[in-house]
C-alpha cells in the first residue's frame, strides 16, 4: 500500500523519469523553496486580511465605490511597473537568475511589509496600497523569469514543460496547506496585533532562509561573468602552478548571490563599440592594437577612467561563444594582473604592453584553459555573460 501510496505520489508532483530527468541539485533546491512558498502563503493570509481591513470591508461607514477605485489604482500601478521593471532590467535576468530570484523575494517581503502597516495609516493607504502593487510587480516579473531560467536548468531530458508544470502543482499543495493554517490562524488572531506582527516576523525570516538556502543549493554548470571570474581567479592564482582546478560545485558555492556590486576597481564592458576604445586612444596606439589583433574575433583595449580600470572588449560579427569565453578569459588575466600591483602599470605605455602582454599570454594558456573547464565538466556551448548586442566588421 505505502509502495502504491508512494508512486502515485510521485507520479503527480515529480517530473517523469524523476532523477534522472531532472538536475542533481533539484530535490534540495526543491525542498527549501517548498518552505519559502508555505512561509510566503501565511504572511500573505496575514496582509490579505490588513488589506481588506483597511480598504473597508466591515466598515458599514466604507464606500464601496471608494475602495473599488483603492484596487483599481493598486492594479494600474502594478502594472506599471511590470512594464518598467521589465523594460529596465529585463536583460540581466537570465545571467543572474540566482541574484534576481533572491531579489524578487527581499522584495515581495517588503511589499508585504507595506500591506501590514497599511491600515495603520488610513489616510495614506492608497499610496502605500499603491507602492506595495509596484514591488509586487517587480516580484512577478523577477520571479516569474527566473524561476523559468532555474526550471530550464533543472530539466535535462528536454522536459522543461514537464518540469515546470510539476514545480506549479508542488507549489499548490504547498499554498494548499497555507490556507489551511490561515483558516485556522486568521479568526483567532486577527484582533490581536502583538501575535500578527510576531507570526509575520517569523515567517518572514524563514522566508528569507529559505530562499537564500534554495539558490545556494542550485549548482549551474554554465557561466555567467560570476563564475567565470571566479574560476579564471583560482586558475591564474593556482590552477597553473598545482594543477588543481575548480569543481563545477565548488564555483557555485563561492559565488555571491546578493545583489551587491563588486569592491574591484575593474569593470569589464563585454560588446562594446569601437566609439568606446577610440576615444581614449592615441591614432598610433589605436594601429598597435589592430596589429595585435589582427587575427582574433575580438580587440580588448585597456584604458583608466576616473580612478577606474576599464577593460573594453569589440567583438567581430563572426564572433562565437568560445570567442566571449576567450575575450573574458584576457581581460580577467588584465584585472588579476591589476589586482597583482604589475609593474607594467608604472610605464608611460602601460595600456598598449599590457594589452600585448595579455594577449600573448592568452594565445598560449587558451587552449589549456578550455581542457581545464572540460576536464571540470563546465558546459562551454553556451555562456551566460553580459554582453552587449554591438558588432563590427574587420
Amino acid at each position: 500500500r505505502w509502495k502504491s501510496f508512494g508512486t502515485f505520489f510521485r507520479e503527480i508532483f515529480l517530473p517523469y523519469g524523476y532523477p534522472d530527468s531532472v538536475s542533481k541539485d533539484y530535490l534540495q533546491y526543491q525542498i527549501w523553496d517548498s518552505l519559502q512558498a508555505f512561509a510566503s502563503s501565511i504572511t500573505g493570509g496575514l496582509c490579505t486580511h490588513a488589506i481588506l481591513k483597511g480598504a473597508g470591508v466591515g466598515n458599514e461607514n466604507a464606500s464601496p465605490i471608494a475602495a473599488t477605485i483603492t484596487w483599481l489604482l493598486k492594479d494600474g500601478s502594478s502594472m506599471i511597473g511590470r512594464i518598467g521593471f521589465a523594460w529596465l532590467q529585463g536583460t540581466k535576468l537570465d545571467s543572474d537568475c540566482k541574484k534576481w530570484r533572491l531579489f524578487a523575494d527581499v522584495v515581495n517581503d517588503a511589499a508585504m511589509f507595506l500591506d501590514l502597516i497599511s491600515g495603520y495609516f488610513q489616510d495614506f493607504f492608497l499610496p502605500i496600497v499603491c507602492v506595495s502593487g509596484v514591488l509586487k510587480a517587480i516580484v512577478g516579473v523577477a520571479g516569474g523569469c527566473t524561476r523559468a531560467a532555474l526550471t530550464q536548468h533543472q530539466a535535462r531530458k528536454n522536459n522543461m514543460a514537464d518540469v515546470s508544470a510539476k514545480d506549479g502543482s508542488q507549489e499548490t499543495l504547498v499554498n494548499l496547506c497555507a490556507l489551511l493554517c490561515n483558516l485556522a490562524l486568521i479568526p483567532l488572531i486577527s484582533e490581536n496585533p502583538l501575535f500578527i506582527w510576531f507570526l509575520f516576523i517569523i515567517m518572514t525570516s524563514v522566508h528569507l532562509m529559505a530562499n537564500y538556502l534554495a539558490v545556494k543549493s542550485v549548482v549551474m554548470e554554465t557561466f555567467n561573468e560570476d563564475r567565470f571570474k571566479i574560476y579564471v581567479h583560482h586558475y591564474l592564482s593556482e590552477g597553473l602552478s598545482g594543477k588543481i582546478f575548480l569543481s563545477v560545485d565548488q564555483v557555485n558555492s563561492k559565488e555571491n548571490v546578493l545583489l551587491i556590486h563588486s569592491a574591484s576597481s575593474s569593470c569589464i564592458h563585454l560588446g562594446a563599440s569601437f566609439s568606446e576604445i577610440i576615444q581614449s586612444k592615441r591614432h598610433e596606439d589605436i594601429c598597435q592594437l589592430m596589429n595585435i589583433y589582427k587575427s582574433c574575433n575580438y580587440i580588448l583595449s585597456y584604458s583608466r577612467r576616473n580612478m577606474k580600470d576599464l577593460i573594453s572588449i569589440v567583438l567581430n560579427k563572426r564572433a562565437t561563444t568560445e570567442t566571449q569565453i576567450e575575450a573574458l578569459f584576457q581581460a580577467c588575466y588584465i584585472a588579476h594582473l591589476i589586482q597583482q600591483k604589475s609593474p607594467l602599470f608604472k610605464s608611460d605605455d602601460s595600456a598598449v604592453s599590457l594589452e600585448a602582454l595579455s594577449r600573448e599570454f592568452t594565445e598560449n594558456m587558451f587552449q589549456d584553459f578550455m581542457y581545464s573547464l572540460q576536464m571540470m565538466n563546465f558546459n562551454t556551448k553556451t555562456v551566460l555573460f553580459n554582453c552587449n548586442l554591438w558588432r563590427a566588421d574587420w
